[in-house]
């Protein structure tokens, strides 16, 4: 220890008469004090070895009252203190150390100034600080023991630097403090706190808080503490959160509730001011604003937020959540959103101008993308997702329900429903990462559907309308979407009813190649063409990412078509071929009489891209069947005619009913020979 110079003023006379101790000016200037921790435990400041005085017993069964005591100040200036701890390697220090007092008095508010530097030397952080006080003292006139009497006013102008982060903190703390030093209780009142936070690590212009608490209790011996009124809100990079809390902590376990609200803010402005690039999306205007509230309660292991109200540009978030925060498992969700536009968020579509003019530009399709299996396995949740109106141009989905679940390696949505277009959808999909390759299972239904709009938006195809049934069930392997495809194995079934295949005229094929192999001319095409298809069903198995049919069956007018095939979805193109059945004798509206097709089988094709197949008509075929079809008649007539059953000339007064019954007779055993 070390002083360079002590003051102190004492008052005899009001000692002398009144039994008064009236102290002037207490100083003390350059004092240095220096505490150290040795390695073998051992401090500066122990004199438990030094050997002691006995007391010296009082003669007297009563304490003498002692005399009423007052300073007229204490000052402290230029002092400085230092701790060193060589058992942890710890050192603090406190320099420039000021201290002034108003008038001390036992029972009277006490004004105290501060001031000093705080550092802690071996993490490089210190601590400038000016405090003001206003505190009453208590004295036992008894036993001399001096308390804290009314809460101790705090004011506090602070600023402290962490050297090593490169972060400085300053601020203003405003509140009242009451000791309760027999109960060991702390209360804090009227807590209000202005704290801003900037460095080289923090965005923006860093970080701002504003604090106000109407009241913290402290039990120090237990270490339970209540809240009253707790405000906070926090300001960085544009974006404004506030907080407010309620509630106890009890032996470690919190019971706390409160508000959480984020004011409006652009997340385009956000990444921004974290120096990140924009986002590049098909409409510029999404990515503008974020609001949100919503109410929190904290228990012993569980966090709770409920009454969700969060608005994202023009999709509005209601909802709730909890998760045990302890080692953050078991997230229950639910949330319901009134509309999400896809299509907006996704990067922009480049045109084809500015893909062979660019640098680098190439017209290869993106690369596949990975299973993220890691991702995963960590999933922990269940919850409910309700959208009244899901867009991803031209999909559209309307009141979509999905349950997700969540652990072990394996998510699960199921079920799945959706209205879609004019029809429901219903589904369930399974990624389970748990084996040695991820594995997806599908089970997919659509009841009702327009075909037109499904297939527009999955396919970019609108060439065929109609009444959709369908259903896939299956599943793929792989560690990417392009390995799971192309294992893709399962059942399908589907069936169209009431519908047209456009931009093609089976029956304009039909006649143009009978022309053909006849030499005539063909059949003038239509501006529109197209073939209604009154029913059509097909199920069939897809292995490896190929369909094969088992059974394909096409009803359009005057033909039926059976026939199998296949389509690669990997490579998204088709061959199928179908032998036509004419059943019924044709008519068409420029007059043509084809009744000698009655019967005829013809072969058709549909092969090429799926979403532009072409539709032809095996001439060599065709030319077979009617080859065929007239070997079969010319027998037929030569058989009758050998009878006798050819048709007679007219004879005067014969009973021709008799000879035509039984003449009619035998042609049907005919034609039933022949297969006709």
């Amino acid at each position: 220890v070390r002083v360079e110079s002590i003051r102190l003023g004492l008052r005899l006379w009001p000692l002398l008469v009144d039994q008064e101790i009236i102290i002037g000016d207490i100083g003390l200037d350059g004092l240095e004090l220096t505490l150290i921790r040795r390695e073998d435990g051992s401090a500066n400041w122990d004199f438990s070895t030094v050997e002691s005085t006995a007391p010296v017993e009082s003669t007297s069964d009563e304490a003498t009252p002692l005399p009423p005591l007052s300073a007229s100040g204490i000052k402290i200036t230029d002092a400085r203190l230092t701790f060193q701890d060589h058992m942890s390697g710890a050192s603090y220090r406190l320099d420039d150390f000021d201290l002034q007092t108003g008038a001390v008095r036992f029972g009277k508010p006490i004004d105290i100034e501060m001031a000093f530097e705080a550092t802690d030397v071996a993490n490089e952080i210190s601590l400038q600080g000016d405090l003001d006080l206003i505190v009453v003292l208590d004295i036992d006139p008894q036993t001399g023991a001096v308390s804290v009497g009314k809460p101790i006013n705090i004011e506090m102008a602070f600023q402290a630097i962490d050297v090593a982060n490169e972060i400085s903190l300053q601020g203003d703390l405003n509140l009242a403090l009451a000791l309760d030093i027999d109960a060991m209780t702390v209360a804090i009142e009227n807590l209000n706190a202005d704290i801003g936070v900037e460095g080289a690590a923090l965005p923006g212009d860093g970080v701002s808080l504003s604090a106000q608490t109407e009241a913290i209790d402290i039990d120090i011996d237990s270490g339970n503490l209540a809240i009253r009124n707790q405000r906070v809100a926090v300001s960085a990079i544009g974006a404004v959160v506030k907080l407010t809390a309620n509630g106890t902590v009890t032996d470690g376990a919190p019971d706390l509730t409160g508000t959480l609200a984020l004011d409006p803010v652009s997340p385009r402005q956000l990444l921004r001011a974290l120096d990140q690039p924009d986002v590049e999306t098909s409409d510029p205007e999404v990515l503008s604003s974020i609001q949100a509230s919503a109410n929190w309660a904290l228990g012993k292991e569980l966090l709770a937020i409920d009454n969700l109200d969060l608005r994202f540009d023009d999709t509005n978030i209601e909802g709730g959540l909890e998760i045990n925060y302890l080692d953050q498992s078991g997230l229950n969700f639910d949330f319901v959103a009134d509309q999400l536009a896809i299509d907006r968020y996704l990067a922009p579509e480049q045109e084809s101008a500015t893909r062979e003019t660019s640098p680098g530009a190439s017209d290869k399709p993106p690369g596949p993308t990975e299973v993220p299996v890691e991702t995963v396995q960590g999933l922990d949740f269940s919850g409910h997702v309700r959208l009244g109106r899901l867009t991803m141009d031209p999909l559209l989905l309307e009141n979509l329900h999905a349950e997700i679940n969540a652990s072990g390696g394996r998510v699960r949505l199921d079920p799945m429903t959706a209205d879609l277009y004019g029809g429901r959808y219903n589904g369930a999909v399974t990624i389970d990462t748990a084996g040695k390759t991820p594995t997806v299972n599908f089970k997919q239904t659509v009841s009702n559907v327009q075909a037109a709009g499904l297939l527009t938006a999955l396919a970019d195809t609108s060439n065929i309308e109609g009444l959709l049934n369908a259903s896939f069930t299956g599943n793929g392997v792989g560690r990417t979407d392009a390995e799971i495809i192309k294992t893709m194995a399962g059942d399908i079934s589907f069936n169209l009813v009431d519908g047209v295949y456009k931009e093609v005229d089976v029956w304009y094929e039909i006649r143009r190649a009978r022309a053909l192999l006849k030499g005539q001319p063909g059949p003038k095409k239509s501006a529109d063409p197209q073939t209604p298809i009154e029913a059509l069903t097909i199920t069939g198995r897809i292995d490896d990412g190929v369909f094969r049919s088992k059974a394909m069956v096409v009803q359009i007018p005057f033909l039926r078509l059976n026939g199998n095939g296949l389509l690669n979805t990997v490579e998204e193109n088709m061959n199928f071929r179908f032998q036509a059945s004419v059943h019924e004798k044709p008519v068409f509206p420029d007059g043509e009489d084809l009744a000698g097709l009655q019967g005829l089988m013809i072969p058709l094709t549909v092969t090429g891209a799926v979403a532009s197949p072409s539709v032809g008509v095996d001439l060599g075929e065709l030319a077979k069947s009617e080859a065929v079809k007239k070997a079969t008649k010319k027998a037929e007539n030569l058989l009758l005619d050998k009878l006798g059953l050819t048709e007679p000339e007219e004879e005067d007064g014969t009973d021709k009913s008799k000879k035509e019954d039984a003449r009619d007779l035998v042609k049907k055993g005919l034609r039933d020979l022949f297969g006709r």
